[in-house]
């Protein structure tokens, strides 16, 4: 992974993990939102976003109020889900507020996500070092939603990639929750 010199990716936690390829800690000024993205899934892993071709400048812990996580947006491998976010009052979703390089950074996510047939790239409101901000957020489009779907082992090791932006309640959430043990390469090439 190369990262450019200016790169800073910051979170309480990563210091402690020589796994991180950038520097954590808050971000100090905010830029124009079109750079702003809250990942709450798979990546929530700076890995898995690095691997997209998406230039990361800075991160930090964060979370959207008023949601809870959901595994229910349909993958590839029958029976399984992968993360959404649903409205409920008084939830809340941790995940990693990302400070993109340029507006091109979104529309190679785009290509990842999916969007528009499978998720909306929407703004909303989030915290981040206990102040209001707003940034993009992909949501699961209701075509391709469904109750009763499990995550795949391998792509909640994604999200626990993210553990040094996390609480540690909401990392013992995430290890709580019954996975499927299925092998990555067993999926379709597509995704």
């Amino acid at each position: 992974m190369v990262f450019p010199q200016s790169t800073t990716i910051r979170c309480k936690k990563a210091a402690q993990s020589s796994c991180l390829p950038f520097h954590c800690s808050p971000i100090r000024k905010f830029s124009p939102l079109s750079l702003y993205y809250f990942a709450y899934g798979s990546n929530m892993n700076p890995e898995r976003l690095v691997a997209r071709g998406v230039t990361v400048l800075e991160a930090q812990s964060a979370y959207l109020p008023d949601v809870a996580l959901r595994f229910n947006k349909r993958s590839a491998t029958p029976g399984c889900g992968h993360a959404n976010v649903c409205y409920e009052p008084g939830g809340r979703v941790e995940g990693v507020l990302y400070r993109f390089g340029a507006d091109d950074d979104f529309r190679k996510l785009d290509r990842f996500e999916q969007t528009p047939v499978n998720y909306s790239r929407e703004i909303l409101p989030l915290v981040a070092d206990g102040v209001s901000h707003r940034a993009w957020v992909y949501i699961g489009n209701r075509a391709v939603l469904a109750e009763g779907l499990k995550p795949e082992r391998w792509y909640m090791k994604h999200l626990l990639a993210g553990a040094g932006f996390l609480s540690d309640a909401y990392l013992q959430f995430l290890l709580a929750f019954d996975c499927i043990e299925h092998d990555p390469q067993d999926r379709p090439l597509h995704l």
